[in-house]
Parts: C-alpha cells; sequence; structure tokens
C-alpha cells in the first residue's frame, strides 16, 4: 500500500480531475467507500460503535461518506467535524468578534469533545483491570485529570448542550460566553 501525506493526496486529486476528468464528487464517494471496506475487512468482530474524526473540506467529506457507508453496515456512527478553532482564529484575525451563535457552538463542540475524551478513558481504564487504580499506572493520572477537567463547568456537556439549544431557539444563554 502506498501512503500519501497531504500534498502528494491534493496533487492526485488534482490530476484525477483535470487530466482524467473525475469529478471531485466521485473521489471523495470512492475514498469513503474504501475507508468503510477497510475498517469492516481489518477488523470483523470490531464494536459497532464507530467515531468519525475529520477535518473540514475535502477530508471531512471522505469522512462523512464513510460514516454514511458504515451507517448502511449497520454501525452506529457518531462524527466530529474539527473547524471551531481554525473559524475562531480566522474570525479574531480579521479583526472579528465571534457573534453570540458562534460562541454557543464552540463551548458545545468543546464539551462534546471534552466528553468523548472521557468516554475513550473510561474504555482504557477497564480494560487494564485493577492495575489501573495504582499511581504508577499512567492510566490513573489520565483517569483522574480527564475527570476533573471534565467536571468543569466549561467543558461541562449537559450545561454548554443546554445553552446551545437556547441560543439556537433565539433564547438568552443563562450564562456568559
Amino acid at each position: 500500500m502506498i501512503l500519501l501525506n497531504a500534498t502528494q493526496s491534493r496533487e492526485l486529486d488534482r490530476i484525477s480531475q483535470d487530466k482524467y476528468g473525475i469529478p471531485s464528487y466521485s473521489l471523495m464517494t470512492r475514498a469513503g467507500e474504501a475507508v468503510a471496506d477497510a475498517l469492516v475487512d481489518r477488523f470483523p468482530d470490531a464494536a459497532t460503535d464507530v467515531l468519525i474524526v475529520a477535518g473540514k473540506g475535502n477530508n471531512g467529506g471522505d469522512g462523512f461518506v464513510a460514516g454514511r457507508w458504515l451507517i448502511q453496515d449497520g454501525f452506529a456512527v457518531r462524527a466530529v467535524l474539527l473547524g471551531d478553532c481554525d473559524e475562531a482564529t480566522r474570525l479574531v484575525g480579521e479583526g472579528e468578534i465571534p457573534s453570540l451563535d458562534h460562541r454557543a457552538r464552540y463551548r458545545r463542540d468543546g464539551a462534546y469533545a471534552a466528553t468523548l475524551c472521557t468516554k475513550a478513558v473510561d474504555v482504557l481504564f477497564q480494560a487494564t483491570g485493577g492495575g489501573a487504580i495504582y499511581a504508577r499506572n499512567p492510566l490513573q493520572r489520565a483517569f483522574r485529570d480527564v475527570h476533573a477537567a471534565n467536571a468543569h463547568y466549561v467543558l461541562n456537556w449537559d450545561i454548554n448542550g443546554t445553552m446551545y439549544g437556547r441560543v439556537a431557539l433565539g433564547l438568552s444563554p443563562d450564562a456568559t460566553l
């Protein structure tokens, strides 16, 4: 198998479109299907819960196509699209202040990411058995730290999910954003 870096992949996409006339959507669809097939083929006994973490642009499209195929294969799929930090940095760099809607979404997405991290550490912690409770085990520290961070109201999914919902419905967020 040949692995391409981002620059090589963009160039291959460009050549495929310009020289061979393959539409970008077709490339994205094929890539997403190939990812889904590879997951099913390589991990036939894996759990059916899948988390897709994708960037913006074509990478995000490939990820969502893979998710669609996996759903059709009976997987429970969740997806996280990265981009809030890039967007906020761009807005501030242009001298703009992110809107209330943006700030509520950033807080919601950050809280969701923290929740997923906590769940991932919990799975690892449980997989180690009783040994993870001892201070000499690095997972003990990760478990404690991620739970302490997620307990902070800024990363609390219930608070931030509710706040986002209020803002999306045109209501006051009932908290400082």
